[in-house]
């Protein structure tokens, strides 16, 4: 895995070109921010990328659906939302 930094790849995204793994870190604060993944080993992360986006989606709603829709809906419809993706 390749380490560099945001401002190596707005300054060259060239860099990108290389179909490598990297780690695309803040070089201020020292902190990892992004793994970024060739698109050719999406369908291997496929059912995880799903799964992601579902659990950011219920962390973000999870509040509007709790006030209107009874107990234990939110997590019964988004389970069987999963189910239909994957």
């Amino acid at each position: 895995m390749t380490k560099i930094g945001i401002a190596e790849i707005s300054k060259r995204p060239s860099l990108l070109k290389k179909e490598e793994i990297y780690e695309i870190y803040d070089k201020k604060s020292d902190i990892s921010r992004y793994i970024a993944i060739p698109s050719r080993y999406r369908p291997l992360f496929e059912e995880i990328i799903h799964e992601i986006e579902y659990r950011e989606w219920l962390e973000n709603n999870r509040a509007a659906l709790e006030d209107r829709e009874p107990e234990g809906f939110v997590e019964r419809a988004g389970d069987e939302m999963l189910k239909q993706i994957s």
